[in-house]
C-alpha cells in the first residue's frame, strides 16, 4: 500500500522492497512465502525487465508446483510474453 498513493504506483520501489526480502530470506536460508516470486516477475514486467520476469515466474513454478496454473494465465496476460 505504501507503495501506491495518490494513484500512481512506484514500481521501482516495489521492486527494491521485494528483491531485498529475498535477499534476507537467502542471507538467513529461510523460504519465501508463496507468490512472492510471482509478485516479482509482475514488477519486473511493469518496469519493462522481461527476462528477469519469466525467471521469476519459473522459480515460483519450481518452488510451488500450484502455482503454474496461476503463472501461466499471468504469463498469458502479458502483452511483451506473447509465446
Amino acid at each position: 500500500y505504501a507503495h501506491h498513493k495518490q494513484g500512481t504506483t512506484d514500481y521501482a520501489a516495489q521492486v527494491g522492497a521485494v528483491e531485498e526480502t529475498l535477499q534476507k530470506a537467502q542471507a538467513q536460508g529461510k523460504s519465501v512465502p508463496p507468490g512472492l516470486h510471482a509478485h516479482l516477475g509482475m514488477l519486473y514486467f511493469n518496469t519493462g525487465r522481461e527476462m528477469e520476469a519469466r525467471e521469476q515466474f519459473a522459480m515460483e513454478r519450481s518452488l510451488f508446483p500450484e502455482s503454474e496454473h496461476f503463472v501461466n494465465y499471468v504469463m498469458k496476460a502479458q502483452p511483451e510474453a506473447a509465446q
